[in-house]
């Protein structure tokens, strides 16, 4: 059977890891151990995921530091930590549905069949809940706006994240080509991904395996929905505010993608990473909002 680790950061995450914790040992699939960090917590957040070791296999990484990372840093110092051969992500404030262990396993295996022993990742769909646990939107993908049919363009994924750490499963394979993470990585997720793709293979499961908790203390957040039409997007993007936004968005996109292209030996080209977004963001969108009116099949 296949032997998993799991990455728990903890910081100050008391008020959801009750439901976290018990989500971790309701799953299916058990063969797993809990690598866990605290991020220089002040509240009981390391004694709560401590109250499970006799539910669950747990190891505790201490802090070095005796400081504060944050998300990017604490995972990439528990990722140099990994024995196992398969990895998951986990945060402390989500619910992980029952199967969600036993799914992305069978998944990955049957990649692994297929292609070899080769860099490989999956990732599912979310549920979006809030502070309370009630369901925001049945698909984190949805709200996020991703096109799924783009999931093997690279250069789409240097601009647009579907795969936030707790959705992803992926093999000691591609954390060897990932390591380290970029000094211009925007998010250890982010980075996984672009990597995976560059390298090897990502794999998507539709049905959500994860309830991801929204609240005001969250790393990163699910991007909201824009009300505006791809032309109203456009004039907006021609403020002068719009423009400085956009100007420090990408180029802290460019940064991270150019980064990632280079540690795997890969030319990254500034000018096909516009015209992809240029095109995906705003030209099929007019395409599809013209087709929608005249009554033609969308291009999205």
């Amino acid at each position: 059977m296949d032997y998993i680790e799991i990455l728990l950061p903890t910081f100050n995450g008391e008020k959801y890891l009750n439901e976290l914790m018990d989500s971790l040992v309701s799953q299916t699939y058990k063969k797993f151990k809990l690598i866990t960090y605290d991020d220089g917590s002040s509240d009981k957040s390391a004694q709560i995921v401590d109250s499970y070791r006799d539910r669950l296999d747990i190891i505790r990484v201490e802090n070095e530091l005796k400081e504060n990372r944050g998300a990017l840093r604490a995972f990439a110092y528990l990722l140099r930590k990994v024995e196992a051969e398969t990895i998951m992500l986990c945060d402390q404030d989500d619910i992980w549905m029952k199967n969600k262990i036993y799914e992305k396993l069978k998944y990955i295996n049957m990649l692994e069949k297929k292609h070899g022993k080769i860099p490989l990742m999956v990732f599912s769909d979310l549920e979006i809940i809030d502070e309370s646990g009630q369901i925001i939107n049945k698909s984190f993908l949805k709200n996020h706006r991703f096109n799924l049919n783009l999931l093997d363009d690279i250069y789409y994924l240097c601009f647009k994240n579907a795969a936030p750490g707790c959705s992803m499963m992926f093999n000691r394979e591609l954390l060897k080509e990932s390591l380290p993470i970029g000094s211009g990585a925007i998010m250890h997720d982010w980075w996984l991904l672009i990597n995976a793709s560059i390298n090897g293979i990502v794999g998507f499961i539709e049905e959500p395996l994860i309830k991801y908790r929204k609240h005001s203390s969250n790393a990163i957040g699910p991007v909201k929905d824009n009300p505006n039409t791809p032309v109203q997007s456009i004039l907006t993007g021609f403020s002068l505010n719009g423009i400085r936004a956009f100007n420090e968005l990408h180029r802290m996109l460019i940064k991270q993608a150019r980064e990632a292209f280079s540690h795997n030996g890969k030319t990254f080209f500034v000018s096909r990473y516009f015209l992809k977004l240029f095109t995906y963001r705003y030209i099929y969108p007019l395409i599809g909002q013209f087709s929608k009116k005249h009554g033609e099949k969308s291009w999205r």
